[in-house]
């Protein structure tokens, strides 16, 4: 009996373990679209893969994006470690190092200062879509859906 619910805690414990998301259901590839404020045709974007270790890959255009991911109730933790193979830390230093007052400076600085924090993607209950939070420097929000 003693085995049984060693077993059967373990179980629990492993099942139960992603606090509400199934790993199986992030692990591959998802395509995302870029949904203006206000409206607007939706922009294609990056595609997301994510892989059954935990680790992911992030294409949009020339970029790569690798890292690793977690789950927390219904959400994917996305954790940046590198950029194009350099480590985060780098990119951050070379990106901040820039100077300059126009747009597209203040948008880089922008970036720079949030690459190594998490990103928290919303898993819809069916699996078949991850929402990102309204980001206002870009002006909209990010819908990957599973391919």
């Amino acid at each position: 009996m003693r085995r049984f619910l060693s077993v059967l805690g373990c179980a629990l414990i492993i099942g139960c373990g992603s606090g509400g998301v199934n790993d199986a259901k992030v692990v591959g590839t998802w395509s995302a679209r870029f949904y203006p404020k206000g409206g607007g045709k939706p922009i294609p974007g990056a595609t997301f893969t994510f892989d059954e270790s935990h680790h992911f890959r992030e294409v949009y255009r020339n970029l790569e994006i690798t890292g690793s991911w977690k789950t927390k109730e219904s959400e994917v933790i996305v954790q940046v470690e590198a950029l194009n193979g350099k480590p985060v830390g780098e990119v951050k230093e070379q990106m901040l190092a820039k100077h300059g007052g126009d747009k597209q400076d203040k948008a880089n600085r922008s970036i720079a200062e949030n690459l190594e924090k998490p990103m928290s993607l919303t898993l819809a209950p069916d699996g078949k879509t991850m929402a990102a939070g309204m980001d206002e420097a870009a002006g909209g929000q990010s819908i990957y859906t599973k391919q």
